[in-house]
């Protein structure tokens, strides 16, 4: 096989991964701060359920609902269109379940950490949450590069014959 027929070697796949996660990821983040910076433009100080400010509130559903629904589909696209460009072969919907997997073990983690009341393990878990997500996508398209790399598929023709006479058709290995 020449060169330019050999499959890609795991390493530069798994960079490609790294790379277009870390784009996506990076555009994640940029779009979070823009929309919370968005919500806290021109606050006062009114407050909600005598507690909290209103704009605080809602940058805070915004930066929450961006990492909990948007994040997870935008990092799977970055892991897989990095590994799709590197002459990778695995499926975005695993791509996407490994990402959600992920993404929920991010938010169990920043849950647990949380509870301790402390700024560091908080900032812990907010940086484990896009870890995780990438991690996770990355497992899922590894695991589906590997079972369609792996498949043999076969088209062709077959005859058999008997007393009787034969039979022609067309056999396929999916």
């Amino acid at each position: 096989a020449t060169e330019a027929s050999a499959p890609p070697s795991r390493a530069r796949r798994l960079g490609a991964e790294l790379a277009g996660a870390s784009l996506a990821v990076g555009a994640t983040v940029g779009l979070t701060a823009g929309v919370a910076r968005a919500f806290l433009r021109g606050c006062n100080d009114d407050e909600l359920f005598g507690f909290i400010d209103q704009c605080a509130w809602n940058a805070s559903m915004a930066i929450v609902n961006i990492g909990a629904f948007a994040a997870t589909p935008i990092a799977a696209l970055g892991v897989w269109s990095g590994g799709s460009l590197a002459g990778g072969q695995g499926r975005y919907d695993f791509t996407l379940l490994g990402g959600a997997l992920g993404n929920a073990l991010g938010w169990v983690a920043l849950a647990g950490l949380a509870r301790s009341d402390s700024d560091a393990a908080f900032g812990v878990g907010m940086a484990l949450l896009p870890l995780l997500q990438v991690a996770g996508a990355m497992i899922g398209y590894e695991l589906s590069h590997r079972a369609e790399s792996g498949r043999d598929r076969r088209v062709g023709p077959t005859f058999s014959a008997d007393r009787n006479g034969g039979t022609l058709g067309i056999a396929g290995v999916f």
